[in-house]
C-alpha cells in the first residue's frame, strides 16, 4: 500500500494519545496500522508529532473569573444597621431657659 503521510500524522497522535492513558494494547493494535501505511519508526522519534500543543494563557488575577469576583461580593455578608437607642438613656442636651 502507498505511503499515506496524513493517515500517518493521525495515527501518531492517537499512539501518543494512548501512550500517556498507558494503554498497551491500543498502543500496539495503532503500531500495527502505522506498519500498514509504511511507517517504520526511527530510534530518534519521540512518540507522537511535535509542536502541535499550546502554552496556556495566564491572566492577571490567576484564575478568578468576574463571576467568581461577583459571587465572593454577594457572599461578603453586610454589617447589620446599629440599633437605636432607647429614648430614656440618651444624653439630654442642655438647654436655656
Amino acid at each position: 500500500m502507498a505511503r499515506d503521510e496524513n493517515m500517518i500524522a493521525a495515527l501518531k497522535r492517537e499512539r501518543a494519545t494512548y501512550v500517556a492513558a498507558g494503554d498497551e494494547d491500543r498502543v500496539r493494535q495503532v503500531d500495527e496500522s502505522l506498519a500498514h501505511y509504511g511507517y517504520e519508526p526511527q530510534a530518534s522519534e519521540d512518540d507522537g508529532p511535535q509542536g502541535r500543543t499550546q502554552a496556556p494563557r495566564q491572566t492577571a488575577d490567576r484564575g478568578r473569573t468576574a463571576a467568581k469576583k461577583a459571587a465572593e461580593k454577594k457572599a461578603a455578608p453586610a454589617a447589620p444597621p446599629a440599633p437605636p437607642a432607647p429614648a430614656g438613656d440618651q444624653p439630654q442636651s442642655p438647654t436655656t431657659e
